[in-house]
């Protein structure tokens, strides 16, 4: 039990952190999916 206590003090902030980053590059892919389809709408 020691050794996961001591891999979530040492690293779990780099682990939450890369966790935002991957879920904020998976919105921005997202968003600009979404804003060319609304493009492409508004172009008929």
């Amino acid at each position: 039990m020691a050794i996961v206590e001591f891999t979530s003090e040492k690293m779990g902030t780099q682990f939450y952190n890369k966790g935002l980053f991957d879920a904020q590059s998976i919105l921005e892919k997202r968003m600009e999916t979404i804003t060319e389809a609304i493009h492409q709408l508004e172009k008929l």
